[in-house]
């Protein structure tokens, strides 16, 4: 089904467009599924990025973005359409044209970590104190909404106190979801470029590798977090959310190679999927470590046939 939905996208701009916004449309009416057709959008916008012209591929993307439009205003929100094609698409569009210029995935990958690390330290001068800034929009703009909307708060002190821990990491989670969003819709739309024109490298995902050298970095922001108070710590911390990020996909591809030497290998990634769903956070950690680790111990080398 999703193969038919990028093979209708290919046969030209105005079916992209359609099959981008629609996407994008069903996002917002199935809540539960909110998050995975936003990834499949953004892989849509990824597929045509990788395959097309940087002028026709930006244009499907403004197209999609004007449909979109359209639809917001209807119900009073034209300005949607705007943030979900900067949140979405354009990251997507944007690492999908490196990608095609590079033609190296763990180079892009590395890219967007960077781009996140970066938009973090940006943030740091701009808010002074990042986790005050966002204590302050829980208080005065969170709660009070949720007030007004009729929910009730059963514990308003243990509630306001979860906001405060959670202040201290909003600005690094805000990154990891953006570069989560650009790398997981790069990764639907290569496997769909690959599938449609067998013109993605085989085995690219399964062979990804980061280095020692950004699995370097990556493990002492994690360890110094853990040790290193004041903003500086606090910028530890969210940097080490993103580096963590973007490693986890490493770990995924660990996994993705090992279990090519089973037979039943879709079983065994359904099962990796479904315990790493219901352990977030802490499965997610613990894969994106064994990321950073593969650096140095690569795995997939000690287990014949494991990658490629």
């Amino acid at each position: 089904m999703m193969k038919s939905l990028a093979s209708y996208a290919m046969r030209g701009p105005l079916q992209a467009i359609l099959a981008v916004a629609g996407l994008a449309i069903a996002s917002l009416l199935f809540f539960p599924l909110s998050w995975p057709l936003s990834y499949l959008s953004g892989g849509l916008v990824a597929l045509v990025g990788l395959t097309q012209a940087s002028r026709e591929s930006m244009l499907i993307v403004l197209g999609a973005t004007a449909a979109l439009a359209v639809l917001a205003l209807l119900i009073g929100s034209p300005h949607f359409a705007v943030g979900y094609a900067l949140v979405v698409w354009l990251p997507a569009w944007l690492v999908a044209q490196w990608l095609r210029q590079r033609e190296s995935l763990s180079q892009t990958l590395l890219l967007c970590g960077l781009v996140g690390l970066v938009g973090i330290s940006i943030m740091f001068p701009l808010l002074g104190d990042p986790a005050r800034w966002w204590g302050e929009y829980f208080n005065q703009q969170v709660i009070p909404a949720l007030e007004q909307a009729g929910i009730e708060i059963q514990d308003e002190v243990a509630l306001r106190a979860m906001l405060e821990q959670s202040a201290r990491l909003m600005t690094g989670a805000m990154f990891t979801s953006l570069v989560l969003s650009a790398i997981i819709g790069l990764l639907v739309g290569r496997n769909w470029q690959a599938r449609l024109f067998a013109s993605a490298a085989p085995g690219e995902f399964h062979q990804l590798r980061l280095g020692t050298l950004a699995a370097g970095v990556s493990l002492a922001i994690v360890a110094l977090a853990q040790f290193v108070g004041g903003l500086a710590g606090q910028w530890l911390v969210n940097a080490a959310t993103v580096a963590l990020g973007v490693f986890l996909f490493q770990g995924l591809a660990v996994g993705h190679a090992l279990a090519r030497r089973s037979q039943n290998a879709k079983i065994w990634l359904v099962v990796l999927y479904i315990v790493l769903f219901f352990t977030l956070p802490y499965g997610a950690l613990a894969i994106a470590m064994l990321g950073i680790l593969d650096n140095w111990i690569e795995l997939r080398r000690r287990f014949p046939g494991a990658a490629g």
